[in-house]
């Protein structure tokens, strides 16, 4: 069986100023009697360490960065319109394939083939017929001039 408990606050206690009781059990401020000192019981929140300001953040996931080799001449491809395009193949044995996306601090000059080390990202959230994946350049590997 549950007991309801009376608790009685004198807010002058909060602010440091003792208190008294009074005939009709109230409490009013008493400058000489010391402040209440709460009691604090432990719970499953309080007894779980909050992390400390000194340590470091968990480690962010890395974007991946992928190995692309880029051919020689760009080509004619339609994207939201008539373009062009490079070349390229992801990784040693992959399938070449038309990149319509800019690859953010890469200009193609045609007579070479590249190897280039290429950071893939998500986009959040894509404008329509835009692509949902960012290119950013990481490295030239290799610029080889073709004859």
């Amino acid at each position: 069986m549950l007991v309801p408990i009376r608790w009685s606050l004198c807010l002058a206690a909060l602010c440091g100023i003792g208190c008294q009781s009074t005939q009709n059990g109230a409490s009013s401020p008493s400058p000489s009697a010391p402040p209440p000192v709460p009691i604090q019981t432990a719970t499953a929140e309080a007894t779980t360490a909050a992390p400390s300001i000194d340590e470091a953040p968990p480690p962010k996931p890395t974007d991946p960065i992928e190995t692309w080799f880029v051919e020689d001449k760009l080509v004619d491809c339609v994207g939201e319109g008539p373009m062009k395009c490079m070349r390229v193949r992801k990784g040693e044995s992959g399938d070449t394939t038309l990149l319509y996306s800019p690859i953010e601090g890469f200009s193609h000059e045609p007579g070479f083939t590249y190897e280039l080390k290429v950071e893939v990202t998500d986009v959040a959230e894509p404008m329509a017929d835009a692509s949902s994946k960012r290119y950013r350049l990481v490295e030239v590997v290799s610029k080889t001039e073709v004859k």
